[in-house]
């Protein structure tokens, strides 16, 4: 957000390493879809989704070299609900959710990258059809 000190008027604008992260996951939804409409066409018609959403975000970082190991959960960097909308916006952007209001269950967390889980977002949706 940017304020004019001289007319008190704020803008708000989205920081471009955002946009860039919620093209990247847009990218990952459109490909998922793609693979919806190869095995399944008669399914890819239910999209977007504007029914009730629940979803499960993981979002695994890269643990800094210089972290002591005692150190088990990231405490710094993106909050998860900043991460969360990101992906919520993305996937109303590239219609896999009609609009993220639907969404009335939500479980997020961020973790350190481990074995199974590589760098990135995990999206787990379930999703209630009109």
């Amino acid at each position: 957000m940017v304020r004019n000190p001289k007319t008190g008027f704020t803008q708000t604008f989205t920081p471009d390493a955002t946009v860039n992260w919620e093209q990247a996951v847009a990218w990952q939804a459109k490909q998922a879809l793609a693979h919806v409409a190869v095995n399944f066409p008669g399914d890819v018609d239910l999209f977007p989704c504007t029914g009730r959403v629940a979803a499960s975000l993981r979002f695994n970082v890269v643990r800094p070299k210089t972290l002591p190991k005692k150190v088990q959960f990231p405490l710094r960097g993106a909050d998860v609900d900043n991460l969360a909308k990101s992906v919520l916006d993305a996937l109303q952007n590239v219609q896999v959710i009609g609009d993220d209001k639907t969404v009335s269950d939500l479980q997020v967390c961020k973790r350190f990258v481990e074995s199974g889980h590589p760098e990135g977002v995990e999206i787990d949706l379930t999703m209630w059809f009109d």
